[in-house]
């Protein structure tokens, strides 16, 4: 990971209590709307959320990615186990028919 000025900040912010970064989040917004009218706030606003958007999809994304690596399977273990779902479900079928 490139180390940058925004992530050295970001790391700092993480750092933070949950009284100290809430109150941190509220003064950014009022800074960054400040002087402006109803439908700049409301773009700031959007652009933020796309902001946070991001970061969320990007988070899971490299949490999903750990996940299939700490459990990947090779192709006949993932085809066994769904010959065996594939089964079981037969047999519910054949279960309710009756």
């Amino acid at each position: 990971m490139k180390i940058n000025a925004i992530t050295t900040l970001s790391k700092l912010i993480l750092k933070l209590n949950p009284m100290e970064f809430t109150a941190l989040a509220i003064v950014i917004g009022y800074l960054f709307t400040d002087g402006l009218d109803a439908y700049q706030v409301q773009s700031i606003g959007n652009f933020f959320e796309l902001v946070g958007q991001m970061i969320i999809t990007y988070g899971t994304q490299m949490e999903n990615i750990n996940e299939e690596d700490n459990n990947s399977l090779d192709i006949n273990d993932a085809i066994l186990i769904l010959k065996n779902k594939i089964g079981n479900i037969e047999k519910i079928i054949t279960e309710i028919k009756k």
